[in-house]
């Protein structure tokens, strides 16, 4: 299955952003993510582009409505698209409160995770289609409700 294009979902998510200004963030994204549940999405801005222009990745105005839903408590040095941090609590959250699948993992010079800060590792999907390509298992002691 082909990957559905974002940026109809973030062109309508900065309009809905510009139009209601005190709207909280993950108020902004429910919003603009109405109907694109458990998809994969291509948030690339453009493909063909080597360094990997993704509207997921500061400083991207898009981001920033990430950063304000997910990762408001970040320091100001996570807040870059190469952070483990970025993509385990920002990135992650986002696609898993969406069941979605953000296009492009494993492509060069995106979506890639660098774990232990050693060295970049492309992540592929997995046979769950998980989101990022990984299973999610809650913390140990965490209960649903």
């Amino acid at each position: 299955m082909a990957a559905e294009p974002g940026t109809p979902i973030v062109e309508r998510a900065l309009e809905l952003a510009a139009r209601h200004p005190k709207m909280a963030a993950v108020h902004i994204l429910d919003a603009a993510m109405q109907g694109h549940h458990g998809r994969t999405i291509d948030f690339r801005r453009d493909s063909s582009d080597r360094a990997c222009s993704d509207w997921l990745d500061p400083p991207s105005a898009f981001a920033e409505l990430l950063r304000r839903a997910f990762g408001a408590h970040l320091p100001e040095a996570e807040i870059d698209a190469q952070s483990p941090v970025w993509e385990f609590e920002v990135i992650d959250a986002f696609a898993e409160r969406y069941d979605i699948i953000p296009a492009g993992i494993g492509d060069e010079g995106c979506a890639t995770i660098t774990h232990d800060g050693a060295a970049r590792a492309a992540i592929t999907p997995g046979p769950t289609g998980a989101s990022r390509g990984g299973t999610y298992a809650p913390p140990s002691g965490a209960m649903l409700s």
